[in-house]
């Protein structure tokens, strides 16, 4: 009795936390960032994943935990398809077809499509040293990569065909595919086939490391509570791969933020971007238009001939 109490216990803090992620996503009153939404589907994911486990154990069957997985996966779908369809903040329209006008359609066509593999990458690597954020570099090249590696894990797990390398590998060119053509539909995000590349070889490399026999093992062990044999060794080498990966991917952004730090820096040393407005013409037809100007920037009035 005291672990299915618990068990309720764990699943209402879980929905608790998927109240707040869903009155933020309709409401709009509570702004919500990338890492928000993941703390909050994480989070719901820890407390269902405990209910789960306590409701098995009181249940002595694994259906709570199969369940849970349906869920899981449930939840990653939302936070896909928020973050690359409906998503405001990285310009995305939904699925709204928007009004096109040939200026609007030639000017996505100018800087959101790519129809050309690599060029995208290969831009974003070279911006590394550049003033470009490092949030959009990142974003771009390792968000993109890391996007579609939980397909990886779900699709095997709840589809017994996925299970082959070959019709997961097309099934996940199709997933991205669509998505890519819907933004180009709509005209949101960008449309381009580097995302394409990326987040296909991103969810191709989590397929074959969670084909390791001892990973397969490990997880089937976790999530649907099976008994299966597990190499100690296989499991440290492992984690030890993922701890260095993850090692690097820090020591990556901190290494570019610093290179964008110190362009920055020289630039505010060399240039000075204080602006004083010096024409004190009585006669609105008579002031400079062009008030400020240098490598960098230009800034103009916007002015009427209108005599004071």
């Amino acid at each position: 009795m005291v672990k299915k109490i618990s068990s309720i216990i764990f699943y209402i803090i879980a929905i608790l936390f998927l109240g707040i992620y869903g009155i933020a996503e309709i409401t709009k009153r509570i702004n919500l960032s990338e890492f928000g939404r993941l703390f909050l589907l994480c989070g719901s994911c820890v407390f269902l994943y405990f209910g789960g486990l306590l409701l098995s154990k009181y249940r002595k069957d694994n259906k709570p935990m199969k369940i849970n997985l349906w869920t899981f996966f449930g939840l990653y779908l939302l936070l896909f398809i928020t973050l690359t369809l409906f998503d405001q903040f990285w310009g995305r329209n939904g699925l709204t077809i928007v009004n096109w006008s040939k200026e609007m359609f030639d000017v996505y066509i100018h800087n959101s499509l790519n129809i050309i593999p690599f060029k995208t990458i290969i831009e974003y690597i070279g911006a590394f040293d550049s003033l470009l954020d490092t949030r959009a570099v990142m974003f771009n090249l390792l968000g993109n990569i890391v996007a579609c590696t939980p397909f990886a894990f779900f699709l095997p797990l709840l589809f017994k065909k996925q299970n082959s390398f070959k019709k997961f590998a097309l099934t996940m060119i199709i997933i991205v595919l669509v998505i890519e053509l819907l933004q180009f539909i709509t005209l949101s995000g960008s449309c381009d086939i580097d995302d394409i590349i990326l987040n296909v070889s991103g969810a191709l490399i989590m397929y074959a490391v969670l084909k390791i026999k001892s990973v397969n093992n490990l997880i089937k062990n976790i999530f649907l509570l099976e008994k299966n044999k597990v190499e100690k060794k296989s499991i440290i080498m492992i984690v030890i791969c993922i701890a260095i990966i993850l090692t690097l991917g820090v020591i990556l952004v901190k290494s570019r933020q610093k290179v964008f730090d110190s362009n920055y820096n020289e630039i505010m040393s060399t240039y000075n971007f204080t602006i004083e407005i010096v024409d004190e013409s009585e006669v609105t037809a008579q002031a400079l238009e062009k008030f400020y100007e240098d490598e960098y920037h230009t800034y103009y009035f916007s002015l009427s001939l209108i005599h004071i």
